[in-house]
């Protein structure tokens, strides 16, 4: 279904930039009162340097959002639906690959079976590094949505850190 949205979808949509996030919401988090980890900063050097590293990708219609609840079969055709498309827009098509990855739970193994799917081929070795960094980058990005959000709905507390630590953890094995 991603493959099939990225190669086909044609039309002017917003651009979905992960870095200008990450800088809207740290403006949001401050502006509201609220701190981030004391080594946020190198992490986000860091974090920011391996996404430079990435070759340049024609930017696509993207979900920008694909967790698994937010794909939806239909029992009586089979057909597979994408739904929640709050945060689409133009990015990088390996986003959507890599986001799916990490939602998913995917060990290496499963995230490469899971590029196979959709490159329809082995992956190219910057293919995969690119869908790491990503990896990296969706969790950074999420963390500081979650510290945002736990600023004013305690459930999610926990979730901005988790996806912290998660985020670091990835791009130490970088």
């Amino acid at each position: 279904l991603l493959a099939k949205l990225h190669r086909e979808a044609r039309g002017d949509f917003a651009v979905f930039d992960p870095i200008e996030k990450v800088f809207e919401y740290e403006r949001l988090i401050f502006q509201d009162g609220g701190k981030l980890w004391p080594d946020y900063e190198e992490t986000k050097a860091r974090v920011i340097d391996a996404v430079k590293q990435l070759p340049e990708r024609e930017r696509v219609l993207c979900h920008c959002d694909p967790l698994c609840e937010n794909f939806v079969k239909d029992t009586v055709n089979g057909r597979m639906y994408l739904v929640d498309w709050e945060y689409a827009g133009m990015n990088d098509p390996l986003w959507d690959v890599a986001d799916v990855a990490i939602e998913a739970g995917y060990d290496d193994e499963e995230r490469l079976a899971f590029e196979r799917a959709y490159f329809g081929r082995d992956p190219l070795p910057e293919e995969d590094m690119s869908v790491v960094v990503n990896m990296v980058l969706i969790d950074f990005l999420w963390s500081l949505w979650g510290e945002q959000r736990a600023l004013y709905d305690q459930s999610l507390v926990d979730y901005g850190t988790e996806r912290y630590e998660r985020a670091k953890a990835n791009l130490a094995q970088l």
